[in-house]
């Protein structure tokens, strides 16, 4: 298994280990939307933490990844985001 491989499954392990939220945009994402996928309201996320970026809950903002894969999505407000069940 080669590196790049391991992270991926590390990185699915971890997703599916993680707290659950629910993306209800507040006024400041809806003005400066999440570069990278396109987050619709309602879509479930989960908080990831990318090597090498500030800690989530820095400035107000968080990294959000996809709940199966652990994929990085966007950066968000962290009111933007309501506790979910899977």
């Amino acid at each position: 298994m080669t590196y790049a491989e391991e992270k991926k499954a590390k990185d699915r392990a971890k997703a599916l280990r993680s707290q659950v939220y629910r993306y209800e945009p507040v006024l400041f994402d809806m003005l400066n939307p999440p570069k990278g996928r396109k987050l619709d309201t309602g879509t479930l996320v989960v908080k990831i933490q990318p090597h090498g970026c500030p800690r989530n809950g820095t400035m107000g903002q968080c990294y959000v990844g996809d709940p199966l894969t652990g994929e990085f999505i966007g950066m968000v407000c962290v009111n933007s985001l309501k506790k979910a069940s899977r």
